[in-house]
């Protein structure tokens, strides 16, 4: 998968190697990936008192790296459609709040109509 010129996103689902894959095999395997990781009482003890587990933490991040990939694919390959889902959505405004209310990656570049 690739976002633009110079940025080309690897799949390490399969053993081995990373590997470039389709960038809608790159999305599903990510959102199953996000899933797991939301669906995981380790991560999100029920019911939610206190602080997050640091695991539960570092694995968001991760979470937000890769959606992040996603989006940015979406945005330079997908551009009008991306625009008109943002508009009904805000969608990426979101996840542009959310990634600066808990830090979870230190570079988030605006994307602008």
């Amino acid at each position: 998968m690739t976002a633009g010129e110079g940025f080309e996103f690897l799949s390490a689902c399969a053993p081995g190697e990373p590997q470039m894959v389709s960038a809608i095999d790159y999305s599903c395997h990510n959102i199953n990936f996000y899933v797991g990781v939301l669906n995981r009482n380790k991560n999100f003890p029920r019911p939610h008192h206190g602080a997050l587990p640091k695991k539960a933490i570092k694995e968001m991040k991760d979470v937000a790296k890769r959606l992040y990939r996603v989006l940015a694919h979406a945005y330079c390959h997908h551009k009008e459609i991306f625009m008109e889902f943002e508009k009904e959505t805000f969608l990426f405004k979101r996840f542009v709040m959310l990634n600066k209310g808990y830090q979870l990656t230190k570079f988030t570049p605006p994307i602008s109509g």
